[in-house]
């Protein structure tokens, strides 16, 4: 599996590659050979070539299958000077490198090994991508010029609120009772006003996260009364 393949909130420990010793080898006009013992994990050899143009032949040959994993001519290669053998593990010890070049030059050698750690998948669905419960009824009064009601109240300080959905309405329309959804810290993720009652509204958040420790309040910058209107409605979410 490849990074590419994994979810978006997996964690992989990845293992650095080996520097394999003797690393860079000088290679000589004509055939030049050398050998290479594997270290336990390296599945995959990196061999960059300094001057590819140069080099006619580069052959990756296993020591205990006599198999050849890599045999090209990087001469006739366009733009790139690194050349990848893949050795299915434990199938080879060692393996040699043979180059057939016209003009000498210098090679490196690199170990790729196995991720060292499994996927971690902390939660599935991800918290952005479903609701972690059933949709959760809300009521409030409009609370005054200035002033806020809480919609969700606040998780703990290392928890977010991931928002997927709302809908509500106003029991009395009443252009005053005008104000924003937001977190606790003021940051807008929605708008409304009582300008018509009993008329449902509906907001797909698409799993907005709000700030970790924060709840999801509405403020009222309109000058109505507290408790000119009711909103009724509901919301899905998660808690992660």
């Amino acid at each position: 599996m490849s990074t590419n393949d994994l979810p978006d909130w997996a964690q992989v420990t990845a293992q650095p590659d080996t520097i394999m010793p003797g690393s860079p080898v000088l290679y000589g006009v004509g055939n030049t050979s050398t050998t290479w013992t594997l270290p336990t994990g390296v599945h995959m050899l990196s061999i960059v070539i300094q001057d590819y143009p140069d080099v006619s032949g580069l052959l990756v040959q296993g020591n205990d299958t006599n198999v050849a994993f890599l045999d090209i001519n990087p001469s006739t290669q366009t733009y790139q000077q690194q050349f990848y053998a893949l050795i299915p593990a434990g199938a080879e010890t060692s393996v040699t490198i043979t180059t057939t070049a016209s003009v000498a030059g210098r090679m490196w050698v690199t170990g790729i090994s196995d991720t060292v750690a499994v996927a971690m998948l902390p939660q599935n669905p991800a918290p952005w991508q479903a609701p972690t419960g059933p949709a959760t009824f809300m009521s409030f009064s409009n609370p005054g010029a200035g002033a806020s009601a809480t919609i969700i109240t606040a998780p703990s300080a290392t928890r977010s609120i991931y928002l997927h959905s709302m809908w509500w309405l106003w029991s009395v329309a009443d252009t005053g009772v005008v104000g924003t959804f937001q977190d606790g810290d003021g940051v807008d993720v929605g708008a409304d006003m009582a300008v018509t009652a009993g008329i449902p509204r509906y907001a797909d958040f698409k799993g907005q996260r709000l700030s970790p420790g924060l709840p999801l309040i509405f403020k009222q910058s309109g000058a109505a009364a507290a408790g000119t209107s009711i909103c009724l409605g509901g919301v899905t979410y998660s808690v992660y």
